[in-house]
């Protein structure tokens, strides 16, 4: 989910602005996706120091969504000027975000979710799309 103004589900940008900030956005992050991955980065088990393959497939999501957006960041450093990560919503302190991006149009809060097909032990993961899919609690205080 994406706000540019602390509250999960609403906004205050013209909606054509909003839609040229996320279009943007989303092609940042993907070839950032792309380039990072091709890096073959290598994530440590954390209980036993075992190296996994390479690759970000094994990072945890938000060491994945902090190698994305940093690389985001590299590759467009006049639009994407500032991240901030685990910051709280402005219209709801106690709730806190993955990340907020600041561009050269304004701000965005984001929520960054891994879809991931295995599990650490390779098997397959039933429960995947209960947390891709899930609803957001907007009223929680």
């Amino acid at each position: 989910m994406l706000s540019e103004t602390g509250h999960p589900c609403r906004g205050r940008r013209p909606r054509r602005l909003r839609t040229a900030m996320l279009e943007r956005l989303t092609g940042n992050l993907s070839s950032a996706v792309v380039n990072v991955d091709a890096r073959h980065p290598i994530a440590v088990n954390k209980k036993s120091g075992v190296a996994f393959k390479p690759g970000l497939g094994p990072f945890s999501e938000a060491k994945t969504f902090e190698l994305i957006l940093e690389e985001a960041k590299r590759a467009d450093p006049t639009w994407l000027k500032e991240l901030a990560y685990s910051v709280p919503y402005p219209a709801h302190p106690k709730q806190k975000c993955d990340a907020r991006v600041t561009t050269a149009e304004g701000e965005l809060f984001l929520e960054g979710k891994l879809l991931r097909l295995k599990g650490d032990n390779g098997k397959p993961n039933d429960n995947m799309l209960m947390h891709i899919l899930s609803t957001l609690n907007t009223t929680a205080r």
